[in-house]
């Protein structure tokens, strides 16, 4: 998806919405490129959902996306490798795949609010740790954006939620 879609969604620029919620995640981070941008130009609040989807830390899942978006043209192959492609992203701040991605989420400056589900308090705890921790360094963030943003999948028009304004 690009801004043209964006622009053109009516109430964007009509002042309609107060609040999009948005995919945005380490594999789908095209939000940051495309909606993101538009949210802040237009004072509209940005709820992030999907920032940790199952695929991001199944191996499986993970290896069969990776696998046919390469074949598919959108992932440039070998760009990463299949069975940790996220560990270049781990550090003391980010422990694991699903802190970096909480940090990934909340790092854009539209982005008021991410949504993060659990039954287990400690895990709970972990991921507000994640997201007002410290965040991603850009040369991380822009490397995300580099590899998964020209694959576009996740973000798409109809995974978008609008509340109306009252």
């Amino acid at each position: 998806l690009d801004n043209e879609f964006y622009t053109n969604l009516p109430g964007i620029k009509d002042g309609i919405y107060d609040v999009l919620m948005v995919g945005l995640n380490l594999m789908s981070p095209d939000a940051v490129r495309s909606v993101l941008p538009l949210a802040s130009e237009y004072n509209i609040g940005i709820v992030v959902m999907c920032a940790v989807r199952t695929v991001l830390i199944d191996p499986i899942q993970r290896r069969r996306f990776l696998e046919g978006w390469e074949r598919e043209g959108r992932l440039q192959p070998g760009v990463v490798d299949h069975e940790t492609p996220f560990d270049w992203l781990l550090d003391e701040h980010s422990p694991s795949v699903s802190a970096a991605a909480y940090k990934f989420a909340a790092a854009h400056p539209a982005a008021g609010s991410v949504l993060t589900g659990t039954a287990n308090i400690d895990h709970f705890d972990e991921n507000l740790r994640a997201i007002l921790g410290p965040p991603l360094t850009g040369d991380c963030a822009q490397r995300v954006l580099d590899i998964f943003g020209p694959v576009q999948r996740n973000v798409q028009p109809d995974g978008i939620r609008m509340t109306r304004r009252r």
